[in-house]
This record gives C-alpha cells, sequence and structure tokens, in this order.
C-alpha cells in the first residue's frame, strides 16, 4: 500500500539521502563542478521556523518518493503567501503509477489547509521533465530558467 504523508524532519533526514544522491545523479547539471552537498543545518533551521515541509511517499513503509517545499515571501507580490518546490523525487520504477501526481496534490493540500499558502511554485529539471504532469493538475509555465557554470573547476 502506498501512503502520502508529512514527516517530522528529524525522522526522515537520514532515509531520504540515498534517494537524494540518486535524484542528482540522474538530473543535475555541471556534475563535475557543482557537486551535491546539502547544507543539512539550514534545512533543520527552516523546519524548525514551521518554513520547510517535507512530504513523503512509501510503499508499505519504503521511501519511494518525496516533495520538499518552504513558505517564502515574495518581494513583488507580497499581498500573497508563497510556497517554492525545493525538490521533488519518485524513483523511476514508480513513474507512471500516479504517485508524483498524488504526491504533488497530498503537498498542495497541507500546504493550503494548513499553512495558508494560496500560490506554489515548481520548477521541472529537463532531463526529468514534469511539466506535463504540473500542467495536468493546473499549473502554468511561467518563465524559463538558465545556468551556466563560471568557476574554474578543480
Amino acid at each position: 500500500m502506498i501512503t502520502y504523508q508529512l514527516e517530522d524532519y528529524d525522522q526522515v533526514v537520514d532515509d531520504i539521502q540515498p534517494l537524494v544522491l540518486r535524484n542528482w545523479k540522474e538530473v543535475a547539471a555541471f556534475q563535475d563542478d557543482i557537486h551535491l552537498a546539502p547544507d543539512l543545518t539550514k534545512y533543520k533551521t527552516l523546519y524548525d521556523a514551521g518554513m520547510l515541509f517535507i512530504m513523503t511517499a512509501r510503499k508499505d513503509g519504503v521511501l519511494i518518493g518525496y516533495n520538499i517545499a518552504y513558505i517564502t515571501e515574495n518581494l513583488q507580490y507580497s499581498a500573497n503567501k508563497f510556497a517554492q518546490q525545493d525538490v521533488t523525487y519518485v524513483t523511476p520504477e514508480c513513474r507512471g503509477t500516479r504517485v508524483a501526481l498524488k504526491l504533488i496534490k497530498y503537498t498542495e493540500d497541507v500546504l493550503m489547509s494548513e499553512h495558508n499558502v494560496d500560490t506554489i511554485i515548481y520548477h521541472s529539471n529537463l532531463n526529468c521533465d514534469c511539466t506535463r504532469l504540473l500542467s495536468r493538475l493546473g499549473y502554468k509555465p511561467i518563465e524559463t530558467v538558465c545556468m551556466k557554470y563560471v568557476g574554474k573547476g578543480e
């Protein structure tokens, strides 16, 4: 059975790390120069401040997906309460099974009903594009983000 839940940071942080690594390997750009290094202290600080939320999907207790979002202020639209998706991941073997759709819907429900969020922003990595799924849920493409690594490397 697949369940969806809002999880406590301290109870899920270790469980989620293998999937974070799988996600990075699958979609991250510039992997030779930009290394995976989550700032767990900052994540914990945001969680403790009531600004970070970790929603998960589990199949028979095993973590198969997660959706991390945080509440943020928008300087241009201060009358609205925004949530920004940090990262969403569903294991490849569970894609195409509605797990991602249900996880996103569950996230919406939590953010709207428990935290009065009225606007949610998702980004979709071109290496694992979920724009069609987000569009089916009523999200509208609003901008394109471009990235260039300008560091010197190692």
